[in-house]
């Protein structure tokens, strides 16, 4: 069977709402609550297993006249990812086209936080002009905060059009206390779900007709305690034997004694062949006819009684025995959950350990057959089988790389023994591609050590000595190492088989930059231009990475008009592969392109389009975006976007937790600052920074943080700091030219002739002005001497006349005249915004989807002045238990879990200058 198809298969089985038994007895009085409250939010069902919450929604969404979408939860929904992409497909059977945005950032390689997710549904849910009512079944099943956080904003400012219904066994990780207090949610307990004794009345004689008299309709009233499942077992143990009311009579001890008795009872009753197969199929969380077979092999008793998986389910639904469909096709069911437990509870008393492990291990093979990787491998593990788990990650790797989805490896690779994947070189390397994709290469480098002290090449299979190279040649490039890096590459190409798509065409790439990095940019060139001839127009991924590594090739030749034909290509590819990710990139490559070009408008517009989903491009890049959206706005003299776009960056580089995008992001703030002709806070900045100019942090990159430090040691212009950046741009330029960036050698040539010309060292500063010239004007470069501001005047009006005849020095001189440079009076007229502001008479609104209370701004002033719990308590006159509470709240809005990450958080936000005495 296709995976692709199983996988569409079982998603249905989730979205499938449970069909009302034929026995069924209409809760009446319950289902006027519910109708009477559809304008509310919330309803939570919560009740112990077995007492109809499941029925009695699904009956009621028959009837509510609302649309209705329902969606079952279980284990393996037990995290944000999985949870919102089965969530958003539940929309999606009632509107369509509904929830795009947020869809879409699922395809991000890091879920976006969960603030940006949630305000992003709820938004886009306000968009539906239909009322209509979700429901999550089995929410208990959900037991890691991320996925009940979630919920809970949603809850802050709940959609109107939406009402959530959650049904559990018990109360979800969810604010029920405050939800309460606002009046917008409706209960259903254990109390409200008893049946009463009229309804076990009804119900009996729905189920067993008038074998069961008033005596013993009222016994099991009682020992049941109205437990809906309670009454149907006891029918079920009792059906046939001469005299079922004198058991029920005789029946003593607790709730869960009865239960235990009576399940025991059912099974006693029924063939030992059928007995046999209801246990062995209880360890699935659902089953279908091909799958129980499976579980069946090596079964002599069931081989020898002719049962097969499909009489099997035919049977449990002839006798209804706890068993619900999960889809319209009758393929797929699952027990009632307390049933499987006590199936379960009795599979453990029957069978061995040894003989439970060999069930996991044949649906673990029957889910690997299917495609189904993620259930494969946990059956593995329940097995007792970590190795043949590792087994399965290591055969399905190659796939899942291929295909783009190293954060699938991630997931898996958490489901393993780290002691058991670690001593295996495929499942070693999966990590290092987690590594490289997140631009960690000093993690990279570790493991790449510790490949090297466990496995040599004898050892490898040729293609992942093929990905070793690969690995290896990314560490030395981006350290600058060109020669060794190719070296490298080359041993991968011998190496690595043409098939693994992707891989392959990352090599090719970063095989190209190589050669641009020796010198060798014709040939680079007339390689990938070669493989995109081999490949054809279907080749997809792999297409999309030789097409950006033109576009990388022509950008770090500083050649902006071609590097912008291979963006628009590889926009095209993207387009008509679906590749959400190539997409994102190749608007920020053409962006990147306009904005060097001062083409400001069409660089703001594709910038824009980047940032909206920054969430789904490489992280890298995307700080790089939100920087060239900032830096654009500002240069077009869009001074308050530009300060948005700034704070945004700031809050975006934080989410990431990453020092090197916090660095970017500093850096910016600093470049616009240095544009608003503000240096009160760039100063400081620029003295503050230690860092080394690096490949990996100038390549293709807008911001690069050294870069702007001599620009602010430039206007700074006292002799210490234009000798501090003569020395920078030296090394800077250095490297650039090292390494073959003439996109950084421009920006750093035309930086020593500002620097040299504030020094007096006029002839130094017209050469390199000259030459910045020289390597601007072919390749159609404006923006670094727009940037530059009035003293690329100064330089102008000192070249030689013949020097200005020229269209593009008579561009920049039409600059100077209308006041378009950059520092000029368009960019002066107002100060930047500093990082953290005085008192404000009218504050923003805070960037919350639910703002802090004046309470909670209180607490958290005392937090940034170092108090503790106690000193907060006196200050307030409350309890300590009162801060706790205050903090609680503080963290779940700001979503941190730390007291300094809530300080942090709120002053990067703006929050918590604020509330400043």
């Amino acid at each position: 069977m296709n995976p692709e198809f199983q996988n569409r298969s079982l998603l249905r089985t989730k979205l499938n709402r449970p069909p009302v038994p034929a026995d069924h007895v209409p809760r009446t009085e319950l289902l006027k609550r519910l109708d009477k409250h559809l304008d509310r939010p919330m309803v939570l069902v919560s009740a112990p297993a077995g007492y109809g919450k499941s029925t009695l929604i699904s009956f009621w969404l028959e009837r509510c006249g609302k649309p209705g979408a329902w969606l079952s939860l279980d284990e393996n929904d037990d995290d944000l990812h999985p949870f919102l992409t089965y969530f958003i497909a539940s929309l999606q059977t009632l509107f369509p086209d509904a929830v795009r945005e947020t869809m879409a950032l699922l395809h991000a390689r890091d879920l976006p936080p969960t603030t940006v997710l949630a305000t992003t549904l709820v938004n886009e849910i306000e968009k539906i002009d239909h009322r209509f009512i979700v429901v999550l079944d089995d929410i208990h099943r959900i037991k890691k905060r991320a996925v009940h956080d979630f919920l809970d904003l949603m809850l802050r400012h709940p959609p109107q059009s939406m009402q959530l219904v959650l049904i559990g066994r018990r109360d979800p990780l969810l604010s029920i206390s405050s939800l309460r207090a606002r009046g917008i949610l409706t209960e259903l307990r254990m109390r409200d779900l008893r049946f009463t004794k009229d309804e076990t009345a009804q119900f009996l004689q729905a189920v067993a007709g008038d074998v069961v008299g008033e005596e013993i309709t009222s016994a099991l009233a009682h020992k049941t305690e109205g437990w809906v499942t309670g009454l149907r077992l006891a029918v079920l143990a009792t059906r046939g034997q001469e005299n079922p009311g004198r058991k029920i009579m005789e029946l003593k001890g607790n709730t869960r004694y009865v239960v235990d008795y009576l399940v025991s009872e059912v099974l006693d009753h029924q063939p030992e062949s059928l007995a046999r197969f209801l246990l062995a199929i209880s360890i699935l969380d659902r089953f279908c006819a091909p799958l129980c077979d499976a579980l069946r092999e090596g079964d002599a008793v069931l081989a020898e009684a002719g049962m097969d998986g499909r009489k099997l389910i035919d049977w449990l639904q002839a006798n209804n025995l706890f068993v619900i469909p999960l889809d319209t096709e009758n393929q797929w069911f699952r027990y009632h959950h307390l049933f499987a437990e006590l199936l379960i509870r009795q599979l453990k008393r029957n069978r061995n350990p040894g003989q439970i492990a060999r069930l996991h291990c044949r649906a673990s093979e029957w889910f690997e057959k299917e495609g189904l990787i993620d259930e494969a491998i946990r059956h593995a593990m329940e097995g007792g089988d970590p190795a043949g788990a590792a087994d399965i990650v290591g055969r399905h790797r190659d796939a899942v790389l291929d295909g783009d989805q190293w954060y699938v490896l991630e997931k898996w690779l958490a489901m393993l023994p780290a002691d058991v994947w670690q001593q295996r070189p495929d499942l070693l390397l999966a990590e290092a591609w987690s590594a490289y994709e997140r631009f960690q290469f000093d993690r990279l480098a570790a493991i790449m050590e510790k490949v090297a002290a466990v496995f040599d090449d004898q050892t490898l299979p040729a293609a992942l000595s093929g990905e070793r190279f690969l690995l290896l040649g990314e560490i030395d490039y981006w350290s600058g190492k060109g020669s060794s890096s190719r070296v490298y590459f080359e041993k991968a190409r011998a190496h690595l088989p043409q098939s693994r798509g992707l891989v392959r065409g990352l090599l090719e790439l970063q095989y190209s930059l190589a050669l641009c990095m020796e010198g060798e940019r014709d040939q680079a060139i007339s390689v990938l231009r070669g493989r995109i001839r081999e490949a054809g127009p279907s080749a997809g991924i792999y297409l999309s990475r030789i097409v950006a590594g033109l576009f990388f090739i022509h950008h770090l030749s500083g050649d902006l008009i071609p590097a912008r034909a291979e963006a628009q290509r590889l926009h095209t590819v993207a387009k008509e592969s679906n590749i959400v990710y190539t997409e994102i990139w190749s608007r920020y490559m053409a962006a990147c392109t306009y904005l060097h070009a001062n083409d400001l408008d069409r660089a703001i517009k594709h910038f824009t389009k980047v940032v909206q989903q920054r969430y789904i491009l490489h992280a890298r890049a995307a700080v790089d975006a939100v920087a060239g959206l900032a830096l654009s706005q500002q240069m077009a003299g869009q001074t308050e976007e530009a300060t948005v776009a700034i704070e945004m960056l700031q809050v975006f580089a934080l989410e990431l937790k990453e020092a090197q995008y916090l660095a970017v992001a500093q850096s910016c703030r600093a470049r616009i600052a240095l544009l608003r002709g503000d240096l009160e806070w760039a100063l400081p900045w620029a003295h503050s920074l230690d860092e080394a100019p690096a490949c990996a942090g100038l390549f293709m990159w807008l911001e690069v943080p050294v870069l702007t430090q001599a620009r602010v040691l430039i206007a700074e212009a006292s002799p210490t700091s234009l000798a501090k950046a003569a020395d920078l741009l030296a090394e800077i330029y250095r490297q650039a030219e090292q390494y073959r960036f003439v996109n950084q050698v421009i920006e750093c040539v035309l930086l020593q002739a500002v620097v040299f010309d504030k020094m007096g060292r006029d002839d130094e500063a017209l050469t390199a002005f000259n030459q910045a010239i020289a390597f601007a004007e072919p390749r159609g470069w404006v923006r670094p001497f727009v940037e530059a501001g009035l003293p690329i005047a100064n330089l102008l009006n000192r070249l030689p006349a013949q020097a200005t005849a020229g269209e593009f020095i008579q561009r920049l001189q039409a600059a100077c005249e209308h006041g378009e440079l950059a520092g000029g009076d368009k960019g002066c007229r107002q100060p930047m915004v500093p990082p953290h502001p005085g008192p404000l008479s009218t504050p923003p609104p805070q960037p919350l989807i639910e703002p802090l209370t004046n309470r909670e701004l209180d607490v958290l002033e005392m937090l940034s002045d170092r108090l503790q719990n106690k000193e907060i308590a006196v200050k307030l006159c409350v309890s300590p238990a009162t801060v706790k509470s205050h903090l609680r709240s503080i963290y779940q809005k700001l979503a941190v879990s730390k007291r300094r990450e809530a300080v942090e958080k709120a002053a990067i936000l703006g929050i918590l200058s604020l509330n400043k005495r």
